[in-house]
């Protein structure tokens, strides 16, 4: 029996060899069970035959080879990679239902078949963490909550609901960073969150702002930048912030040490963060400027002369500090400074995490509500900055976004857009770096000036 499989299994072997081949296999030695009609199956054939009855095989606009199964989560799986490729689940899977392990040349055989197919079919874009409906933000996004039973939160102008992906839905990949969101619930308040960061009153609206524009894709991202002395927490609050949108096994990382590694962290995460800079280095500094507005890595593919794998990603970006030093001008322009206060009354790591964990779902639901409320206001937001009513910065999507924030709280003598600008003008007169010239000042000693007060943005 350890070398049979199932009538499902060898049904769909037989009908993807039509697809592929004008005569069935013919024996060839050993290793192979038996099949109907007395025919006998490879190891390779019988690998081909599981996945073939269980997968659905692609390529992606990057170029990447995927599989998705045909029953169960909509989620893509890469053919080949680390623990949670197609290739590993496989070699589990033949051992599971064998009792023995399938040889390298068996899999690698059943992987060069199964390429195959995937190749021919049409690129269609794998989205990580967050997709569009539409060519526009207000068209509707699509949040992928991380889950094994692959529900999603689709959000459009109208509303925010929470069900498994439709077949007719974005594809969504995962990373093994890839972590899962709580399902998110109605009726809460960022109030919740506010209590859990110690965030100045003059910062809280553009870290909302961010977070806001954290969730919607295909857009460039400013770098939100976290400042402050120590005992501020500036560590604590980078995790809370990735983890309310983008849940990794890594939520903070140290500095990466060169381009490769920085583009191994991007790729494997919508939202990045990197915990306790001391200097940014020149070629970090550009690309993060890059990642923030959309980037791409070019690199050989492995085990090939000549091919080349494409990585292109646009991120979301979080990092801290207590003082950077050197910043250059493209960088500060893409950056939301943002101070914490000292902390005076502390609590335990256990209790503060405990309060965020279950705190959580209320957050993220608010955080929905208000993209819902930014998304219904962008297309008149839109045709007001066509006219040229409302000024925008360099990342002028991030703009469209702040002034709906704008006219959701609406309070006009408290704009989060005109702080945002006249932070720019401060932080291109302060933060100037230029070949051959002293570097100006820490970032965070301009954002300690107050911009004006607004009321708490409570969601």
């Amino acid at each position: 029996m350890e070398d049979m499989i199932s009538p499902e299994e060898l049904a769909a072997f037989w009908a993807w060899k039509a697809q592929t081949s004008a005569t069935p296999p013919a024996q060839r030695g050993k290793g192979r069970s038996a099949s109907a009609g007395g025919e006998k199956m490879s190891v390779a054939d019988q690998i081909i035959a599981m996945a073939d009855s269980r997968y659905e095989f692609g390529t992606s606009d990057a170029g990447d080879l995927y599989a998705v199964p045909k029953d169960g989560p909509r989620i893509a799986r890469l053919l080949r990679g680390g623990r949670i490729s197609l290739r590993a689940e496989l070699a589990r899977t033949y051992y599971g239902l064998h009792g023995k392990a399938a040889s390298s040349s068996a899999l690698a055989d059943a992987m060069l078949a199964i390429e195959g197919r995937a190749q021919a079919e049409d690129p269609v874009p794998l989205h990580l963490r967050v997709a569009p409906l539409g060519q526009r933000p207000e068209d509707g996004l699509v949040l992928d909550l991380g889950r094994a039973d692959g529900k999603v939160v689709t959000i459009t102008c109208g509303g925010w609901s929470v069900a498994p992906a439709a077949e007719d839905q974005p594809l969504f990949r995962r990373s093994q960073l890839t972590q899962p969101l709580p399902v998110p619930e109605h009726g809460g308040s960022l109030k919740e969150l506010r209590g859990l960061l110690n965030v100045t009153d003059e910062s809280w609206p553009l870290m909302v702002s961010w977070l806001v524009s954290g969730l919607v894709p295909g857009i460039p991202h400013p770098l939100l930048f976290l400042s402050g002395e120590q005992g501020t927490a500036k560590s604590t609050a980078t995790k809370m912030l990735v983890q309310l949108i983008d849940p990794s096994a890594a939520p903070a990382r140290s500095t990466p040490k060169d381009p490769d590694d920085w583009a191994t962290a991007a790729v494997g995460s919508w939202v990045v963060g990197l915990d306790n800079l001391s200097r940014i280095p020149e070629w970090l500094s550009d690309a993060m400027c890059r990642a923030a507005t959309g980037d791409a890595n070019v690199k050989r593919t492995l085990y090939s002369d000549s091919d080349v794998t494409v990585q292109e990603f646009k991120r979301v970006l979080i990092v801290n500090g207590i003082d950077v030093g050197t910043l250059r001008g493209d960088l500060a322009d893409r950056m939301i400074p943002v101070h914490l206060h000292r902390i005076t009354q502390r609590r335990t790591e256990t209790a503060l995490w405990e309060a965020y964990t279950e705190a959580h779902p209320r957050i993220l639901g608010a955080l929905l509500d208000l993209l819902v409320a930014v998304l219904a206001k962008l297309p008149a937001i839109r045709k007001k900055a066509d006219r040229g009513e409302i000024p925008l910065p360099r990342m002028a999507d991030y703009g469209l976004i702040m002034a709906a924030l704008d006219e959701v709280y609406g309070v006009p003598e408290k704009s989060i857009l005109r702080d945002y600008l006249q932070q720019r003008t401060e932080l291109a007169e302060e933060v100037v770096v230029q070949p051959g010239r002293q570097p100006a000042p820490a970032v965070h000693e301009a954002d300690a000036r107050p911009v004006g007060r607004r009321p708490l943005l409570g969601g």
